[in-house]
């Protein structure tokens, strides 16, 4: 599984845009920007943990089924080979740990930039929104326009006009067919935008705006996530197994699951453990078989 940060698209230079309004937008990418470079590392080691714990599980029979011979070089050489495997899996799970604890420590700083973004685009929105009311006031008075000389033709010409409102009415009480009451909702006026209507251009700095904010907003429920996840894990009792459920065993994914650790998925036949997974998330996934215990703590350590 490959992963491929996001491409910012990058505005072009605005001379409405005020400074501050500026800076802060930039500050804020280049920070989304190291995120962005954390997060493929978390990205690749969600590929990169479950392939080695299937060479592993590979290399293990191998090194038994080598030691049965008693051929001592061809055992040596498969233990080392075992060896290096580890090594590379124990750098995997470093290299994401740093990952995650790399995008914990963001958390003031998006904080902060965001703050500061919210309160540079106030006026500039302001204004924004204050050009489009002046246009939006213009084509509502043209649309009165065209109902006043809609009235005026259907008098003159003694015939029907149709003029169809831009909304309709939704909600409200449904109509049973059964002896019960029907479902009432609130009713409420939604405007009709039309089926061939195209989506409006936005000016480049808009669209950059809402682009980080969004990702922005991204960023910080993913730290929280993170900081649930370990309140969570410091919350599971440390004496805690079953028979099909082993803290430090290797399981099989029977269905694509979430980890809701990175918000990515494993696909059904992929090895996980609690490097890739929560103790808790392994706990609740394993209960309900969604994971199948392949590889105990003492069988994965021999």
């Amino acid at each position: 599984m490959s992963y491929t940060p996001p491409k910012l698209k990058q505005p072009q230079p605005a001379a409405d845009l005020p400074p501050d309004l500026q800076l802060a937008l930039d500050n804020a990418r280049s920070l989304l920007g190291d995120r962005d470079q954390l997060f493929a590392v978390v990205a690749k080691s969600h590929a990169d943990i479950p392939r080695l714990l299937a060479e592993r599980v590979i290399l293990q029979s191998r090194v038994g089924a080598v030691e049965m011979t008693g051929d001592g070089e061809a055992c040596k050489s498969a233990r080392a080979e075992l060896d290096a495997l580890e090594a590379e899996r124990h750098r995997a799970i470093r290299a994401r740990n740093a990952a995650f604890e790399g995008l914990l420590r963001q958390e003031a700083a998006l904080v902060n930039l965001k703050g500061m973004l919210d309160t540079a685009r106030a006026a500039y929105s302001a204004r924004i929104a204050a050009e489009f009311r002046h246009r939006y006031d213009a084509a509502i008075s043209l649309l009165q326009g065209l109902w006043r000389e809609g009235a005026a033709l259907a008098l003159a010409l003694r015939t029907a006009i149709e003029m169809p409102d831009p909304c309709r009415i939704e909600g409200g009480k449904d109509e049973s067919v059964t002896p019960w009451p029907g479902v009432v909702t609130p009713a409420k006026l939604v405007r009709i935008t039309g089926p061939d209507t195209p989506p409006s251009a936005l000016d480049s700095p808009v669209v950059a705006i809402g682009e980080t904010l969004d990702r922005l907003d991204i960023a910080l429920r993913f730290c929280e996530s993170i900081a649930q996840q370990k309140r969570l894990g410091q919350q599971l009792p440390s004496r805690i197994g079953s028979r099909t459920f082993d803290p430090s065993g290797v399981y099989r994914v029977a269905k694509e699951l979430m980890n809701h650790s990175d918000g990515m998925c494993h696909q059904q036949g992929e090895l996980v453990d609690g490097t890739l997974l929560s103790l808790t998330a392994l706990s609740r996934h394993a209960s309900v078989k969604a994971i199948i215990l392949v590889e105990t703590g003492k069988q994965a350590a021999a």
